[in-house]
């Protein structure tokens, strides 16, 4: 699937025949999430035909650039269906397949762990690039390791996000130099979420942020390391004392005494961290007597399953069906993906239940994107409100999912009423938490009527911009 021309060019690709093998290599990074970052030399050689690219295929990103593509709507880059029928490689591909190579020359496909029954080494670190200043927090058993510096004048001409993210990855190269990651499982905190997304989805359209991820994903391979990169609130930087550290000042935080794991809340509901959150979603839940479900509760209880028991003729048992119609979920950050989970089962099983979900803005990347998928309206609470006072540092976020409807179109979602709603609720300004508890009740108790009216009335309700 090569072509020749001289010999001193290149080889060219065919270009249906190269987006036929990235195609099959996005399907097996699926399994295997090491091959992500090794993927961009297929992408910007598939890409490279299109204008404003560099000779590494990487688009050239200016101010006069990006203004003229979204004036051009007929641009090349908008044309994605005139393709050539070979490309030419764009230099880092020969990198990128030398390293899926060396990953894939086992002869059988290897076994990935997804919970190890042996864990060896739990740390925890914190991460902040103030101005011209980086530095580091890293919890060890003889106490806290602290690194810190400034950065040359090459390194103040990058961007915040670069910085963020290259203080991050110099230390942990530095740690395993030392022979401190082997086998262990670290949770580094840091305030840039641009980090946490870059290294989570294996790629970014920035090339020096690229290459930190690809030294990152190495690393992880070359030491065993299971990382987990978790963006935080600037607030919980600056009490946890990292902040200071990047500053130049050591007598912050953990630096003053404070223990690391008082500012790791991963493994805390919103419930737990402040029991006000409870009472607030009792006022527009429509149920006083509302009970968060445990852990325990989301496979039996959670799918409206009762209690009591009755037998038919042949003496066998089966559960009765619960009497519950709103359901409360507030699961910690670190398992927000099990129980958005169980949440999407009970949905089959109950399509006529309203389901609310609560969960602090921590692991995003764990547990968000399902709950977009999963729930009909979503919205943050920003700190600030009496039942989430500014200490809480991290937004909340609520998902809630409404009963299907008996008519077209058979979902609330993405309706014209559920998108005026979230925007009604985003412009409300802090201490608004009564405003925004009557809107949710009136919203609630519209879209429960909706199930009585006739198909034409709920069409055209749908499309109005307020609920009322």
């Amino acid at each position: 699937m090569i072509e020749n021309t001289q010999d001193n060019a290149l080889p060219e690709f065919e270009y249906k025949y190269l987006e036929k093998v990235r195609g099959f290599l996005c399907h097996l990074a699926m399994t295997y999430s090491i091959i992500f970052p090794f993927l961009k030399g297929f992408h910007l050689t598939l890409l490279s035909h299109l204008p404003r690219r560099d000779e590494e295929g990487w688009k050239i990103a200016t101010v006069h650039t990006v203004a003229k593509a979204k004036a051009d709507k007929h641009s090349a880059d908008y044309c994605y269906h005139d393709y050539p029928k070979t490309v030419k490689p764009v230099p880092r591909l020969k990198g990128d397949m030398n390293a899926l190579m060396m990953i894939t020359k086992a002869e059988k496909p290897p076994v990935i762990i997804k919970n190890s029954p042996r864990l060896y080494i739990v740390k925890y670190g914190f991460g902040d690039a103030s101005g011209g200043g980086f530095g580091t927090t890293l919890e060890e058993k003889e106490g806290i390791k602290v690194f810190a510096g400034t950065w040359n004048e090459r390194g103040n001409k990058k961007s915040s996000n670069f910085r963020e993210l290259s203080n991050l990855v110099l230390r942990l190269e530095a740690e395993a130099t030392l022979g401190n990651l082997e086998g262990a499982e670290l949770f580094f905190f840091t305030d840039n979420e641009a980090a946490q997304n870059c290294y989570h989805n294996g790629t970014s359209t920035s090339k020096l942020l690229f290459e930190l991820v690809v030294r990152l994903r190495k690393l992880e391979l070359n030491v065993g390391l299971r990382l987990h990169i978790i963006h935080v609130s600037g607030k919980r930087m600056i009490e946890q004392g990292t902040d200071g550290v990047s500053r130049g000042n050591m007598m912050e935080g953990v630096l003053a005494g404070r223990k690391m794991l008082s500012f790791i809340p991963i493994h805390l509901t919103a419930l737990e961290r402040n029991g006000r959150v409870l009472e607030w979603i009792r006022t527009w839940s429509g149920n006083d007597k509302l009970e968060p479900l445990k852990p325990l509760d989301w496979m039996i209880r959670g799918q409206g399953i009762g209690r009591k028991t009755w037998k038919n003729c042949d003496e066998a048992v089966f559960p009765v069906r619960s009497k519950e119609r709103v359901f409360l979920w507030a699961p910690p950050p670190c398992i927000g993906d099990v129980a958005i989970e169980m949440l999407r089962e009970s949905v089959h099983r109950r399509p006529d239940a309203v389901h609310i979900i609560v969960i602090p803005k921590l692991m995003t990347y764990v547990w968000r994107k399902m709950l977009l998928r999963s729930c009909d309206m979503s919205f943050y609470v920003d700190t600030g409100h009496s039942f989430w006072p500014e200490g809480m540092c991290e937004s909340l976020m609520f998902g809630i999912y409404l009963p299907l409807l008996p008519c077209f179109p058979w979902t609330l979602r993405r309706s014209g009423s559920v998108l005026e709603m979230e925007r009604l609720l985003s412009k409300l300004s802090k201490g608004e938490e009564g405003a925004k508890g009557t809107l949710l009740r009136q919203f609630l108790l519209f879209t429960g009527r909706l199930s009585t009216m006739p198909e034409c009335l709920v069409r055209k309700l749908l499309r109005q911009k307020r609920c009322r």
